[in-house]
């Protein structure tokens, strides 16, 4: 079971960001969302001076709070919600790389006082990968270069749960690995994870680029 559950999780981590690219050649050379079609948030006058960008950052710190520490407060839901603070970390960056790391401390703070159980899982797993796609988009990056950083991000934040802090690898799904099929199945997940979270991003902030059209133009598809 251990090495099936390894095989299908190697197949999608290979396989997943292969197609993307047969299906486009570029698709990885391509920053995440082009700059000209970036939503109408990043150019919002709330955050076009320094006090509305701060206004800004404290109110998606106090959402991302809110997605983090619903894991605790809500059953089984809770941890799939928890999640979703990547995206507001993303959102954050991209619309002010400072208001990002800002976001990302002031939560941080929160969570001691709301949910201190959940500050090492947002600290080292969720900001990290929010913060390097939202970096990625406002620095116009490509998918490799943004993909890389989320991975190695990714991977450094799942070795710190595990061995500094005992939090088992992928939520016990590899308790059955040791050494090198361990450091395969954490670096799978870890692909999959983020090309996944890509894939989303760029289907929300493209719904979102639909929804403001007065900012953002026509809005054309996502590339991938």
């Amino acid at each position: 079971m251990d090495r099936l559950f390894l095989f299908m999780l190697i197949t999608l981590a290979v396989s997943l960001p292969l197609f993307s690219w047969l299906k486009n050649r570029r698709y990885w050379q391509q920053p995440l969302i082009p700059g000209q079609l970036l939503p109408a948030l990043r150019d919002a006058p709330l955050s076009s001076s320094p006090a509305g960008q701060l206004a800004f950052s404290g109110i998606l710190c106090a959402f991302t709070a809110i997605f983090q520490g619903s894991a605790l407060y809500l059953p089984l839901v809770g941890h799939f919600l928890s999640h979703f603070a990547t995206l507001i970390v993303a959102l954050a960056t991209m619309t002010w790389v400072r208001g990002g790391l800002y976001v990302i401390a002031g939560t941080g703070i929160l969570l001691l006082f709301i949910a201190p159980k959940q500050v090492p899982l947002f600290l080292l797993f969720d900001a990290p990968l929010g913060f390097w796609m939202g970096w990625s988009i406002a620095r116009q990056k490509s998918r490799l270069i943004a993909w890389s950083l989320s991975l190695v991000s990714l991977l450094l934040g799942i070795a710190c749960l595990s061995q500094l802090l005992g939090i088992a690898a992928l939520g016990g799904l590899a308790k059955g690995f040791t050494g090198p099929w361990l450091a395969v199945s954490t670096s799978s997940f870890a692909a999959l994870y983020s090309w996944a979270w890509f894939s989303f991003l760029e289907q929300f902030l493209f719904l979102t680029n639909r929804l403001l059209p007065q900012k953002t133009g026509t809005g054309k598809k996502p590339v991938s």
